[in-house]
């Protein structure tokens, strides 16, 4: 049992890997002269590893001192530094980053305000702003909320409509919005594992969906006017 975990836990990093390298380079995609990221809420520092091994310059921050230690030894000394987000100020001057993400972070969070405003504070003029969130107007939001126990630290889920208004009050405007419906098919990670075990193909890319409904994560892409 002990092996089979670790090599679960192996597959599942790596998948956090490439989800992270895709995204990172979609991003760069939308601002090609981008030399600075900071990754609000970088947790174990998958998507600011990402953004190094592309040449970018990276700083991240969060609330957990333990995954802190991990992201520091994918980035270095010095490269992340600890924040709550929630209630303090990022720790970096103004107009500073090219571009700013929070991946899976503002359902944590009791209070929103502060965290769009420090994003906006810290980005560069013109600079672009990516945030992904679980949709709670979609049908897996329904599924989860009456039928399986969702995660106890998503406090603040809400519609796409919400977080588009709370964009634009902050001074950003909405440059895209896409949905993903699956981040890899088969579409669960122990699916996944079981297709490996038999050398069969397992796809780690997100699946986009116009159909707003079926997508259970939601990306925003906006620009500091």
């Amino acid at each position: 049992m002990v092996g089979k975990g670790r090599r679960g836990v192996r597959i599942i990093a790596n998948e956090k890997a490439d989800i992270a390298d895709y995204l990172a380079r979609l991003l760069l995609d939308q601002m090609r002269s981008a030399k600075c990221v900071l990754d609000v809420g970088c947790g174990e520092g998958y998507l600011i590893s990402a953004f190094k091994n592309l040449g970018l310059q990276v700083k991240g921050v969060d609330i957990s001192l333990e995954m802190l230690r991990v992201a520091e030894k994918k980035v270095g000394y010095g490269n992340v530094s600890v924040c709550d987000i929630a209630k303090d100020k990022l720790p970096f001057r103004n107009k500073t980053f090219d571009i700013v993400t929070a991946t899976e972070v503002v359902e944590h969070l009791t209070g929103d305000a502060i965290f769009f405003k420090e994003v906006f504070r810290v980005l560069k003029p013109e600079g672009l702003f990516f945030m992904t969130t679980p949709n709670h107007g979609s049908i897996f939001s329904y599924f989860f909320r009456n039928f399986v126990k969702d995660d106890p630290t998503h406090i603040n889920l809400q519609k796409e409509k919400y977080w588009i208004q709370k964009i634009k009050k902050a001074g950003f405007s909405v440059k895209m919005v896409r949905g993903i419906t699956l981040f890899g098919f088969p579409p669960l990670e122990p699916l996944r594992q079981i297709f490996r075990t038999f050398k069969l193909p397992a796809r780690i890319t997100p699946v986009f969906s116009p159909i707003r409904q079926f997508c259970g994560t939601i990306l925003i892409f906006a620009m500091r006017n």
